[in-house]
Formats: C-alpha cells, structure tokens, sequence
C-alpha cells in the first residue's frame, strides 16, 4: 500500500517482464507509472484511487503490457493513460470508474487490445488522439467489447451485447455489453 506521495506511487522505469499484483496506490501523482521501453510487464489486480495525474500510465515506447483486472477510480484526471508510443498492449477486465478528465486515453499508441473492461461514469469514458491508430475496443462474439455505463441500448437478441456501437473521441466498442 502507497499513500500520500508527491509523485508516482510505484514507478517503474526501463524494464522488462516484471509482475505488479495486488497494490494498492492512493492520494499520489500517478498511481502506477510504467515508463521508458518497459516492456513485457504484467499487472493485476492493482488499486489505484484520488491520485492527482491519474491512475494508470503507460509512456515513451512501453509495449506487450497487460493490465487485467486493476481498478482506477475517483482519479483527478484519467484512469488509465497510453502515452507516447505504447505499443500492442492489452487492457482487459478492469474497472475504470468515476475519473474526472477521462476513463481511458491514448495519445499516439497504437495496436492495442481494449475489451471486457468496465467504464463507468467517468466525466469522458474514452479518448483516443488524432495520431494513434489500430486499436481495438471489441472482438466477435463471445468475447465481445466493453461495459459503458452511460451506453444503453437494448440488446435485441438477448446474446449479452448491446444492439449497436457505442463511439467516443475517435473511436468505437462495435460489441458493448
């Protein structure tokens, strides 16, 4: 548990194949900070909340990362953040909640796998730049895409996915549950 810092909570900086499980990072600049062609890395079932930047970031050329069942919630900006060349990183299972710029946003990263997480009522729930490309926020049935809180479309055929895309800043969940 790390609380009440002025910087980043837990900090990781060019490395690779580490696993980050079960912190929990509060009241910090960024809650977790993996940064500088740190690749590789596995983290679940992190908490990260009321951190001042945010919740999760990813920067400078941090590619194959998976984060999978972490929750950012109640950050001051954003809950999760791909910055700067992150590359083919997949994002699965986590809960994005009540962040108040943005639940997800990616800033020149490309090829990564966005699905089966949870965003919810974050003041944007999603944004992807103008220079990131290829990213993917659903795959076929039964994996399907992401839960929005504020997307409620009726699921027409009962299969457990809203009956149309839900789309934001630049992007699209073409399966939402």
């Amino acid at each position: 548990t790390v609380s009440t810092c002025s910087a980043s909570g837990i900090y990781l900086f060019n490395c690779g194949s580490n696993n980050l499980s079960g912190n929990t990072v509060s009241k910090c600049g960024w809650g977790i900070f993996v940064d500088n062609h740190s690749n590789d890395n596995v983290l679940t079932n992190n908490a990260t909340s009321d951190n001042w930047r945010g919740g999760i970031i990813l920067s400078s050329f941090c590619n194959r990362n998976t984060l999978r069942g972490n929750i950012a919630a109640n950050n001051l900006r954003t809950g999760i953040t791909l910055w700067d060349d992150c590359n083919s990183n997949t994002l699965t299972g986590n809960t994005v909640r009540s962040n108040r710029d943005h639940g997800i946003w990616l800033v020149r990263s490309h090829l990564n796998q966005v699905y089966n997480n949870n965003f919810i009522s974050n003041t944007t729930q999603a944004v992807v730049s103008q220079d990131s490309s290829g990213n993917i926020f659903s795959f076929p049935a039964p994996h399907g895409g992401n839960y929005w809180s504020n997307w409620k479309s009726p699921d027409s055929n009962d299969g457990g996915f809203v009956g149309s895309s839900y789309f934001f800043r630049r992007g699209q969940d073409d399966l939402p549950w």
